[in-house]
């Protein structure tokens, strides 16, 4: 969404977005969900009760046995809010960008 209109009709429905992103790690049964956090530096500027800024800045934390799970794969990001239906089914990460992310995390920590 870039055009003005779009933004205006969208943000104020899609207030705590950035609470609803989800990392699911797995398949099956197995699936973990980890929910992404605001960055704290960005946290208050994000959402106000009636509207959401057009760029949100998340994090997720992972513990290390979710590492070596995302290194395994399939992992799919996917927004579990109210107002965005469409975010739920998700999208599964290519094997070469779980490989980028993984490298990151197995060298930075989660």
């Amino acid at each position: 969404m870039t055009a003005e209109a779009e933004l205006r009709k969208w943000r104020p429905g899609l207030v705590g977005v950035e609470r609803s992103a989800e990392l699911r790690i797995g398949s099956g049964d197995s699936v973990e969900v980890v929910s992404s956090l605001p960055e704290e530096d960005h946290d208050s500027l994000l959402t106000r009760e009636e509207t959401t800024t057009a760029g949100h800045y998340v994090r997720f934390r992972l513990t290390p046995a979710q590492v070596e799970a995302f290194a395994r794969g399939p992992v799919s990001l996917a927004i579990n809010h109210p107002h965005y239906s469409d975010g739920l089914l998700g999208v599964v990460s290519s094997d070469a960008t779980r490989a980028e992310l993984s490298a990151d995390l197995t060298t930075s920590g989660s």
